[in-house]
């Protein structure tokens, strides 16, 4: 069993990151943690993890399985994550060491333990998990699969050593629907009890027990899933159920302009494999363009060639008609928002790079950009380390509203985000294709690219 009593974080800065948090999760059990961006859940995940930063202040105990995490020495912390606590990251390919194959990844659960590792482990828990050909497939490096694919890799990792609880930051936030409910419902199964961190409520109650609403680091709600979501009262809980309606009215915007972004008959391959089959499209000035397609399909290849990251295997792309993009044309969004963030700088340093801005004008263009993506209470001068994963997220996409780019190329920008924020997002990109900009913008949620672009191109297997 796991209990987690009357636990409070206060961080050393002085900020109250949870406040008398109780929640329990017994043997065989779903636990869900729903709330906003910043409600405190990557603080509860941690304090779990026994991995809370130097100088956090802790009050209140967390028992795993007979274990006290919050007086445990770091040996003993050592022996229970993995062992006792397993973790899915939110940050799929930060949790895989970019230097050893994919098969490697997940038999370190094994290894480090000093365990002797099963025949043929790996590719057994990734076939479990929906990956094809995984014999052969352990063989990739982590940066050849997709966000998916790689937070599959990181699921099997988690649950080798049939941990008492295994803790899911959430595990579906870069795969497409079909696959995120095959991947839960293996997850659920191959877990003695689960924690799961999502801000996808159709998901919540499909698969969790029990929920726990987190608001400012406070439970303000908790109970039955299905009972929850049918019959709440709570403003706050019912606003994180409606934030799934539709999002953005694109009826009436101004025609698009002239093309930014011309991409004819183009493929890429690596090696023998196809991942990215022959396609082509226009994107104008003023317009949104969504791609969608199951996790694997290449969209995020695509996305790189058309950010001129990657150069594509066959075909054409131009910007505004030259073979290149001009420097500072084009504004790519990471997938990997904490990654793509320089992790020595201020926030506000980050956001201002891409247009040279610096001193006072840099942070008043700066503090503008974060209010319209709702992150007016983040200090300027904070680091990414002290900001959530999908505040670091926003953080990325007001770069991208204050760097005047032609061209912004946004993968998975609501991923890492509750339905609300998204909602925030999303608003912001379609603000910035009726100021002029074209955007293109990969996303699993039909939702999202539903509510807010113009067109969708759809890409297969």
């Amino acid at each position: 069993m796991t209990a987690v009593s009357d636990l409070s974080v206060t961080y050393a800065d002085g900020r109250v990151a949870l406040r008398s948090v109780s929640l329990t999760v017994d043997p065989g059990e779903t636990v869900a943690v729903i709330g906003e961006s910043g409600c405190g859940k990557s603080t509860l995940i941690k304090a779990l993890l026994g991995m809370l930063p130097p100088g956090a202040s802790v009050e209140g105990t967390i028992r795993v399985d007979g274990c006290n995490v919050t007086t445990a020495s770091e040996a003993q912390l050592r022996e229970i994550r993995g062992s006792r606590v397993g973790y899915v990251a939110q940050d799929a390919y930060g949790g895989l060491d970019p230097l050893m194959r994919i098969g490697a990844n997940i038999e370190e659960a094994w290894r480090a333990k000093s365990r002797p590792v099963p025949h043929e482990a790996a590719a057994q828990r990734l076939t479990a998990l929906g990956i094809t050909d995984s014999v052969r497939r352990v063989q990739d490096w982590p940066h050849t699969w997709s966000g998916g694919m790689q937070q599959r890799a990181g699921i099997a990792a988690a649950t080798a050593l049939q941990p008492a609880l295994v803790v899911a930051d959430e595990p579906t936030s870069a795969l497409d629907s079909g696959t995120a409910e095959t991947v839960l419902t293996r997850l659920v199964a191959q877990s003695r009890s689960l924690l799961i961190v999502s801000h996808d409520l159709p998901l919540v109650a499909r698969f969790a027990d029990r929920i726990y609403v987190l608001k400012g680091g406070e439970v303000v709600e908790h109970g039955d899933a299905e009972q929850i979501l049918a019959t709440t009262r709570d403003p706050y809980t019912r606003a994180l159920i409606h934030a799934h309606d539709p999002l953005v009215d694109t009826q009436g915007v101004e025609p698009p302009g002239e093309v930014v972004l011309d991409v004819a008959a183009v493929s890429h391959t690596y090696g023998t494999r196809q991942v990215v089959p022959t396609t082509s499209l226009q994107v104008r000035r003023g317009e949104i363009v969504g791609i969608r397609g199951p996790s694997g399909s290449g969209k995020s290849t695509l996305l790189r060639i058309l950010a001129g990251l990657e150069k594509a295997g066959s075909g054409t792309v131009s910007w505004s008609g030259a073979p290149a993009p001009a420097p500072a044309s084009v504004q790519l969004v990471f997938q990997d928002a904490v990654g793509s963030l320089d992790p020595r700088w201020p926030i506000w340093k980050s956001v201002v790079e891409p247009a040279r801005l610096r001193g006072r004008q840099g942070r008043t263009a700066a503090a503008s950009a974060l209010r319209r993506l709702g992150l007016e209470a983040v200090p300027l001068q904070a680091r990414p380390a002290a900001l959530s994963g999908g505040q670091c997220q926003r953080v990325a996409l007001a770069r991208a509203l204050v760097s005047g780019a032609e061209l912004v190329v946004a993968d998975e920008p609501t991923a890492a985000l509750d339905p609300t924020v998204g909602r925030q997002v999303l608003a912001a990109l379609r603000g910035l294709a009726d100021s002029g900009t074209a955007v293109v913008m990969v996303s699993h949620d039909d939702r999202a690219l539903n509510s807010v672009c113009d067109r969708i191109l759809t890409m297969g297997q």
